[in-house]
Order: structure tokens, then sequence, then C-alpha cells
């Protein structure tokens, strides 16, 4: 993962650079879209707006409907640019209790999980760089484990992570942190009855609705979890769940709180949500105020294309500098370097030291393993239930 760094032209962006000087010295929130969810593999995640649409609407009406046929006709030639139409066009042809049934069933579908544990399908997770990725950078290394058959490592939430905010209804990134790190990192805020988690768990807040893992235990019908915004798709749930005025708003309040104190970085979004672009430009306008002397900016990874096209507009007006990624494959190695810069502000020079542990008890052996900020990223990247291939050497505590 940390190969090539030289070869990629975000390396020499003024706003990278803006970003990683920050990141070093303060914690940032991340905010993701669509693209968070999308694996190179089509059985797996959810590839896009109209995607997800299709797959509601099939598994409504099925795949030989006159509806679906209709549906992607009208969604390559008038709805390219009124993503909420095309919603509002599916839920009339599916009802409302049948279109929240299809949400639902189309984020739990069996591929997308491993039953057990509710972690994400490991075909999934390999078919899906930028959700490892985030799920990464979410995670830092706290201790080496003795006596496992494989390099083993104790893992807990990155404390330059403070939040994460996402327009996305799926439970994906919360899944992928268990499949890879077993000890839950990340918490879901979505729903009333969802657990409450550790204090020192990073939040995740599902700000247009929560679909939630599937249920495995057999009194799950028993126990129901009511979300607090069911998933918010067309122009009425939007209308719903935006309400500026109260300030217990669960869509409003995390983001206003978030978006206000902390510097954002933006994965997998793709600025046409009209209501979030709104927030951020009232926030914006709110900065150039009251904060003259320091202006917060937000940061967005986007393709070079999309940053020619927009980056001006998404600077001025809504407070957000682009960062170029020629490709998205591009995106772990940037998170990549981005925690290594991290990394290596806390320690300079040298390498860093972990502890290593007993793997039945969790007390400490007296050993240490020097790992490097290198390391560190490959290790978390490269974790499946807190594991990696490879060989590690320690040495005795001074």
């Amino acid at each position: 993962m940390t190969e090539g760094r030289t070869d990629h032209a975000f390396l020499g962006d003024p706003h990278y650079a803006a970003l990683a000087k920050h990141y070093a010295s303060h914690p940032i929130a991340v905010y993701t879209g669509a693209g968070v969810s999308w694996a190179q593999d089509v059985r797996y995640g959810l590839r896009g707006w109209t995607d997800f649409l299709h797959r509601i609407l099939v598994g409504h009406a099925g795949p030989d409907s006159p509806a679906v046929a209709e549906f992607d006709r009208r969604a390559e030639e008038e709805w390219g640019d009124d993503p909420w139409q095309m919603a509002d066009w599916v839920a009339q042809r599916c009802g409302p209790k049948a279109f929240q049934e299809q949400i639902a069933a189309v984020v739990q579908r069996e591929e997308n999980f491993q039953r057990r544990w509710k972690q994400l399908s490991g075909r999934f997770l390999r078919s899906a760089p930028t959700l490892n990725a985030v799920s990464a950078f979410c995670g830092q290394l706290l201790g080496v484990v003795e006596g496992t058959r494989s390099p083993t490592y104790r893992v807990g939430p990155n404390p330059r992570v403070r939040a994460v905010i996402t327009s996305n209804y799926d439970p994906f990134l919360e899944a992928a942190s268990s499949t890879m790190f077993i000890q839950p990192l990340l918490k879901p805020v979505g729903a009333v009855g969802s657990h409450a988690g550790r204090i020192d768990q990073i939040p995740v807040f599902h700000i247009h609705g929560y679909v939630p893992f599937p249920e495995t235990e057999p009194e799950a019908e028993e126990r129901p979890i009511q979300p607090l915004v069911d998933p918010v798709l067309t122009s009425a749930d939007y209308a719903s769940a935006w309400q500026a005025d109260d300030v217990y708003c669960p869509t409003m309040g995390p983001q206003i709180h978030v978006l206000r104190h902390y510097t954002a970085l933006f994965i997998g979004f793709s600025f046409r949500d009209d209501w979030v672009n709104g927030l951020l430009r009232r926030l914006s306008e709110e900065r150039e105020t009251r904060m003259q002397s320091h202006r917060l900016y937000h940061y967005a990874l986007m393709h070079t294309d999309d940053v020619a096209a927009r980056g001006d507009h998404l600077r001025q007006e809504l407070g957000v500098r682009t960062i170029a990624l020629n490709s998205f494959d591009e995106l772990p190695l940037l998170l990549g370097d981005l925690y290594r810069r991290g990394l290596a502000h806390d320690c300079g020079d040298e390498r860093i030291e972990m502890p290593v542990v007993e793997k039945r008890t969790g007390d400490r052996t007296g050993q240490y393993a020097d790992l490097s900020p290198d390391e560190c990223w490959d290790i978390l990247y490269a974790c499946r239930n807190r594991a990696v291939p490879g060989t590690r050497r320690t040495r005795e505590e001074d």
C-alpha cells in the first residue's frame, strides 16, 4: 500500500498539503457518500443512486416488469439531473410500505454480510478498496498479541477521527470495521434502541436514515429497532427530515455541530445533494462573518474531471477545497499517506514502540515490537479478524 507514492499527483496538490498539515495537529471528521458503499464486483454493495433504485424496483416488480424497462429508459434520458424525481417515481410504483421493505432488502441481502458477528462478507471487502481504506483510517494499533498463529494486533479507534457523518443508509462501514478488527471501533447512531456503545468509539451519524444489520438472533422480532429517521430518498422524505428549525432533528443536529467545529474530509460524495450543499453554504457564510481571522475549510476527494468542472464553485460557495484523483484506485494510497503523516508527526524519525500482550489475559509481556508509520498503515489495511500474514520481531523492554 505504501509503494510508489511519489508517482501520484495529489502529493503535489496544495490542498492536500493543507489537509495533511491540519490532520497532523487537529482531529477531523469524515463525511462519506455513496462511493464508499461501492464494490468492484456488482454482486456486492451499492453502485450509486440509479442502481439502488433499480434494485428496489426489480425486487418489487420483478426483472422483466415493464416498469423496470421504463425506469431504465427514463433514468438515462430524463432523470440524470433530478435524482429525487427518480426516487418519487419508484416509490409511487411500489407503494410506501413495499418501498421501505425493499430498501432494507437491498441493503441486507445475503451477499453483503456474513451472518455471524454482523460482519461484512469477506468477498465484498476484497472488492471494495475504498471501504477497506476508510475502515483502516478509523483504526489505531494498540498492541501486538503474543502466541497466535498469524501476527495479530489489538486495535482501537483513531483519536484523530472524532466522528463520521454519512448520507448512506447501510451499515457497511461498521460491518467492514468488525470484519477487520473484531472489536467494534464504530457505533452507528441512527436508531432508537441501538446499543449506546463505548465512549471511545467513533460515532457514525446516519443522517438520511439507517438500515440495521440483518438480525440473526431468534428473539429479534421481540425487540424491534425503530429508526430515528426512515431512509430518506424521495422529495417528501427530504422535506420531512431536514427540519432546520428543530434543534433536536437527527438529520440537522449532528451535521451542524460537526461541520461547524471540525474540518471534514468528504469521501465518495458527489455534492449533488442540494440539501447538504445548502447547509454547507450557510455554514461557510457563518464562518466568514464570525471567524474572519481563521477560515475553516473542508476537503473533498474527487475525480480530476469533477475538480476541473466544479472545484472553484465548491471552494468559493461551500468552503470545500477539492483534492484531485486521477482514479479512485488512488484513494487507499492517499488515506494511507495521510495516516502515515499523522503518525510521523507524533514520533518524528523514531519507530513506534508497540507493546506485546498475552493472548489470553491481555497483559503486557515486557516486550515491544518496533513499527514504522508505513507498517502501521499496511497492517491496519490488511487486517482481517485482527490478524495479517507475515512475521514480526520483538525486543526486550529496556
